[in-house]
């Protein structure tokens, strides 16, 4: 679940602090930065988010029956309001779209936004 979320943060954001301010466009981190790149405070940080996130809401996760990758990446994703994430997984009609829903719902507003600073990474210092 970890790995998941910390590679969508890497996939989803721009690495800002590594272009000049003029540029046009701003490259995504993965370009600069594995998983293995995070600092180790970050990554504690993260894993109780997620362990935090999976306790509250282990029911919901296993009727959705995503897999831990996917559970980490939606994380990021919805808490993110990246226009994925929890709610897109599986067809309206299907039974586990109420579960992924309201995955959504409380990660995007129990959990906020996140915005990404060089700081989350070990390179940083």
């Amino acid at each position: 679940m970890l790995s998941g979320y910390l590679e969508a943060l890497l996939f989803c954001e721009s690495a800002w602090w590594k272009v000049p301010p003029e540029a046009a466009d701003f490259p995504s981190l993965d370009e600069f930065y594995s998983v293995s790149d995070f600092s180790a405070a970050f990554v504690a940080e993260s894993f109780k988010l997620v362990r935090c996130f999976a306790r509250t809401n282990a029911k919901l996760l296993r009727a959705s029956g995503l897999s831990p990758s996917e559970v980490g990446r939606c994380i990021w994703f919805s808490r993110n309001g990246h226009g994925t994430g929890f709610w897109d997984r599986v067809p309206s009609w299907d039974p586990r779209a109420d579960a992924c829903a309201r995955l959504h719902e409380f990660a995007l507003k129990s959990l906020g936004h996140c915005d990404v600073f060089p700081e989350m990474f070990a390179d940083s210092d």
